[in-house]
């Protein structure tokens, strides 16, 4: 069962799909696993990613497909703020789709892992009061950077002064 575009914030790619079991409804919450898509930086979406929550659902977790706003309307630390939201939202709501706050795990794809490890390895860019998760797996994430040839994605995300990046990347 999947509900679908739920507003984790204003911006209209700030949206979450709930996927949950229907054959293995457990008695107690179960773990929550989110998933953050792939695009570097200023394309995908969690179209991309669907299949990842549908196969948590079907072992009896919460699956979440979350998205996030792009570059360039979206600049450093957003992404990893929009992670934070989603983390924060979840922390409110998941029990209501059965799932356990207290067993949330992020999976960052490509794009995705970094805005993920921007929110567990930068917590001082965040609200003070933005939960923590149990645990994150990024996946070929773009972690480190060739600083004198920028791809588009990365200049329209960390904006022109590349003398600064450095201190915005998670190495």
């Amino acid at each position: 069962k999947v509900a679908r575009n739920i507003a984790y914030g204003p911006h209209e790619r700030q949206q979450i799909d709930m996927h949950t079991a229907t054959m293995r409804r457990a008695p107690r919450p179960v773990p929550v696993v989110v998933v953050f898509h792939d695009g570097g930086l200023i394309g995908g979406s969690r179209a991309n990613t669907t299949t990842v929550a549908d196969y948590f659902a079907s072992i009896g977790f919460v699956g979440v497909n979350a998205g996030y706003r792009l570059a360039p309307d979206s600049k450093w630390p957003d992404g990893g703020r929009d992670v934070g939201a989603v983390v924060t939202w979840l922390h409110d709501h998941v029990a209501e789709y059965g799932g356990d706050p207290a067993q949330m795990f992020l999976i960052g794809i490509s794009t995705g892992s970094l805005h993920a490890a921007t929110y567990v390895f930068r917590p001082e860019l965040l609200p003070p009061e933005t939960p923590r998760v149990a645990g994150a797996i990024l996946a070929s994430g773009p972690f480190t950077f060739d600083f004198s040839e920028p791809m588009k994605g990365e200049l329209a995300y960390f904006g022109e002064d590349r003398s600064r990046w450095p201190q915005m990347v998670v190495t």
